[in-house]
């Protein structure tokens, strides 16, 4: 008999079916699928100790770092493993990305390619939720509250700070807030039609501690008014206080109406000192500002006392013999210290390079030698008293090899320094040439021109009695009806509105716009000339009121109140969008104001880009 190999073995007659399942394989192979249940069920119970070893680990390894190094690592890890629409960024992460993509926004696109970071919109979503209205945050001292309840009472006490900021002078229409941004703005509602040229920021900065917060701000033109001063730097103390904070004393620089407001408080030198509620608080003017006023008026004037004269000519002489040597004795000094422009002024460091006491102890030594006249002594000995007068009032360390400058106790001499150096600024006399101008040195400055939005071009002749202005309105109209046309499509509507051709005198502009030379519209939507008085008499609504209200914070609200009340001249069905139109006309009306008063403002007269910096810094 012949074997089948398909249905047999070629050993034995057993067919395969029977083969593989006798009874051993059956048992081996059950105990096979026993044993893979066990091990999946144990490299189940593995996978979760594997991850908390593993989580342990990195924790291991992040406890060493800094914990907003650890944090930032943290975040990243777990971002990495979302989706871009489902990330979450952290505020601690956004308000890092914010701070680095203001420091660079280049630097900053290269990273995000290497870390995940917000984008330019997230900034914007989340900078929109930030109290950004005029005037003292009441979201700022809330959270100041929470923070300093667990402080002790020396870290409460605090200097509430004040300076003033220049900015370019821009304008925005927020849509959302319906409010022109640019103008000056008191806060609590209090607002003018004046361009804001500066701002003014509170500060507060603890004296023991190492905290700081700026707690609010105005948008002003010019200079602050003395009034509005006062009133802001009570209005923080109280809420200031209110929260648990004691303000000690009130810092600003010198500018000409922080001047006027230590007269306006009767802040002497015997009574530096003003009261509010039966509470005393000191006026101060900011040690760096002070030194470099020193320096300012010694390079423009000539100091004597005694029978010293003190003269930034010998600064000068100094400079020159010491810059060719190899081995200078104050290798410090540059051309920006003894001829610094504008900017170069603003900076601290070279008012106190210069009247250190390392230029004051080469000016003796080059006296000694011969190398500079004796009248020179009378530069050193001013230079040296400025130094550690600065030094006494400027000390940041308990320990100094200085005496002067270590912390005020009652042991130390600073008592009878100040003493001394009163006698000795009394004595100072400033001469200009041969004439005495000690009592002109506290002039106020000159203040830049002020500049007001709505009082130009705006109260002019009425727009419908020019026709060339009329021409420009008529394609607006124009553009106005093809909009509404886009939501509402009606007959009736198009036929009272609109015109077949362009052989009136108001639509010369829009014959010649059009790209057809017959008089036939082939793209542009011609008005007709009832429409085109309508839209006409809206334009010079708009510009009647726009002065009146583009300081309010409903500018828009209360401009659409005005047109609406205006009569309307053409024939349309109930249907007819009129609100949507009104409103479509004031959005543009008053982003084309602004666009146009924005380039005005940014193309100054010759005078003005020669005198704009100078405004900057006349301050100091």
């Amino acid at each position: 008999m012949v074997l089948n190999p398909n249905t047999v073995e070629s050993t034995s007659q057993t067919t395969p079916d029977l083969t593989i399942n006798t009874p051993r394989k059956k048992k081996l192979r059950h105990s096979i699928k026993r044993k893979n249940n066990k091990i999946y069920r144990m490299k189940m119970q593995l996978k979760p100790k594997k991850i908390k070893k593993s989580e342990s680990t990195l924790k291991d390894e992040l406890a060493q770092l800094p914990e907003n190094v650890a944090n930032f690592i943290r975040e990243q890890i777990k971002l990495h493993s979302k989706k871009s629409h489902g990330r979450r960024y952290s505020p601690e992460l956004k308000t890092m990305a914010l701070s680095l993509y203001h420091a660079s926004g280049k630097a900053y696109r290269i990273l995000s390619k290497i870390f995940v970071l917000p984008n330019k919109a997230s900034f914007k979503r989340y900078i929109s939720k930030l109290p950004t209205v005029a005037g003292i945050s009441e979201g700022i001292l809330k959270a100041i509250q929470q923070k300093v309840q667990p402080m002790n009472e020396m870290e409460k006490i605090c200097s509430l700070c004040i300076d003033e900021i220049s900015l370019k002078n821009h304008l925005y229409y927020s849509v959302p807030d319906d409010i022109i941004t640019g103008l000056e703005d008191f806060g609590n509602g209090v607002r003018s039609n004046k361009i804001a040229t500066s701002a003014l920021v509170l500060l507060i900065r603890s004296i023991s501690g190492n905290w700081k917060q700026p707690i609010g701000y105005a948008l002003v033109n010019g200079s602050c008014p003395t009034d509005f001063l006062d009133g802001l730097i009570r209005e923080a103390i109280e809420k200031l206080d209110a929260i648990g904070l004691r303000v000690l004393v009130v810092m600003s620089d010198m500018g000409s109406n922080f001047y006027s407001l230590a007269l306006h408080l009767g802040i002497t030198p015997e009574k530096p000192w003003f009261t509010h509620k039966n509470k005393i608080y000191f006026l101060m003017f900011d040690p760096p500002h002070l030194i470099k006023c020193i320096r300012n008026n010694l390079m423009k004037y000539t100091f004597k006392f005694g029978k010293l004269v003190a003269s930034w000519k010998d600064i000068e002489a100094f400079y020159n013999k010491d810059k060719s040597l190899q081995i200078r004795s104050a290798h410090k000094l540059t051309n920006k210290h003894i001829h610094p422009n504008n900017f170069n002024k603003m900076k601290v460091k070279y008012a106190t390079q210069v009247l250190s006491n390392t230029v004051a102890a080469s000016l003796c030594t080059y006296i000694s030698l011969g190398v500079l006249p004796q009248t020179a002594m009378g530069t050193a000995h001013l230079i040296l008293k400025f130094d550690s007068f600065f030094d006494s009032v400027n000390s940041s360390k308990l320990y100094s090899p200085k005496q002067i400058k270590k912390p005020i106790t009652e042991t130390s001499n600073h008592a009878n320094f100040f003493k001394d150096m009163i006698d000795f600024i009394k004595s100072l006399q400033v001469f200009q040439g041969n004439t005495d101008v000690t009592a002109a040195l506290v002039r106020p400055g000159r203040q830049p021109q002020t500049l007001v939005l709505g009082e130009t071009d705006y109260r002019e002749k009425e727009v419908s009695s020019s026709i060339v202005q009329q021409n420009a309105v008529a394609y607006f109209a124009g553009y106005l009806l093809k909009k509404c046309f886009t939501v509402h499509k009606c007959s009736l509507c198009k036929d009272a509105t609109m015109s077949e051709t362009a052989d009136s005198a108001n639509l010369l502009y829009c014959y010649y716009k059009n790209y057809n030379e017959s008089t036939q519209s082939q793209g542009l939507i011609l008005s007709s000339q009832h429409f085109l008085d309508f839209v006409l008499h809206l334009e010079d609504v708009f510009v009647q009121q726009f002065s009146a209200y583009n300081r309010s914070k409903l500018v828009g609200a209360n401009l659409l109140k005005s047109l609406q009340s205006v009569s309307i001249t053409f024939h349309s069905c109930p249907e007819f969008p009129m609100d949507y139109m009104l409103k479509l006309f004031l959005r543009m009306r008053i982003y084309y104001t602004i666009k146009f008063e924005n380039r005005r403002l940014a193309t100054p007269t010759k005078k003005g880009r020669k005198s704009r910096k100078y405004i900057k810094v006349s301050h100091l």
